[in-house]
């Protein structure tokens, strides 16, 4: 009898034993998960940013080079505005040298990223410098993403990548 009661006890303790290393384990697991599917979530998004500012270079500055040079301020600024609607784009200007020539928008991230593009024309077979475009995108509000709407960790499609 004391052998059962001894056998008991032993169970018991390996029972707990058992539960608590598991109990432990699926936190450390779900932290890490958390973890690793929050640093993709943050790469998609400023790889996604850095691509959608590639498309604004290629695509929009050959318009705004072509309003410069056509001295056209008002088209310039609704092409500045525009880009404004585009996903984390804080700020945009178009410079000569130190001297703004138009802008839209404010930086309001404390984590930016900025990209300068030369403004060009070719004219007679010459290349004329325009200007630079200066785009600046806040990633603060893409990190304020991923932790506001956490379930955006969580549901995943079927190729692991997360929703858009």
């Amino acid at each position: 009898m004391k052998q059962t009661e001894m056998t008991r006890q032993q169970t018991k303790r390996i029972g707990y034993r058992l539960f608590w290393n598991v109990f432990a384990f699926s936190i450390v697991l779900t932290f890490t998960m958390t973890l690793v599917r929050a640093y993709v979530g943050y790469q998609e998004i400023t790889s996604s940013l850095l691509q959608e500012i590639g498309e604004i270079q290629a695509n929009d500055s050959k318009i705004m080079a072509e309003s410069l040079w056509l001295l056209e301020d008002r088209s310039l600024q609704l092409q500045l505005e525009g880009i404004l609607n585009r996903s984390y784009i804080e700020e945009v200007k178009i410079l000569d040298g130190e001297e703004v020539i138009a802008a839209a928008g404010t930086i309001r991230s404390k984590k930016i990223v900025q990209r300068e593009y030369r403004l060009e024309r070719n004219y007679n077979n010459h290349q004329i410098s325009l200007g630079t475009l200066v785009l600046t995108a806040g990633l603060d509000k893409a990190r304020e993403d991923l932790l506001v709407h956490p379930q955006n960790l969580w549901v995943t499609s079927g190729s692991g990548r997360f929703p858009s």
